[in-house]
């Protein structure tokens, strides 16, 4: 349910795995470090978390080893994927 369209940043669901792209840089498998928080390995100092409203995925925040954070909400219909 997460896979969508988040602005510049999208998620997508393929072989059982969860994918993270930032438009215009390649697709990172993510790897779960909680059911809404995630790593990528290839990318240490960053990490991506799906905001939850309501049971429904509606941004994603990307957190910064140096604590800055970003967001960006769904823009496609969430619960359709």
């Amino acid at each position: 349910s997460y896979s969508g369209d988040y602005g510049p940043r999208k998620l997508s669901f393929n072989d059982g795995k969860l994918y993270y792209q930032r438009e215009g840089n390649p697709k990172h498998e993510l790897i779960p470090l909680t059911s809404t928080l995630f790593m990528i390995e290839e990318i240490p100092y960053f990490r991506v978390e799906v905001a939850i409203n309501d049971g429904k995925p509606e941004a994603i925040v990307g957190h910064y080893s140096n604590g800055r954070t970003d967001r960006s909400p769904r823009t496609d219909k969430i619960g359709t994927n």
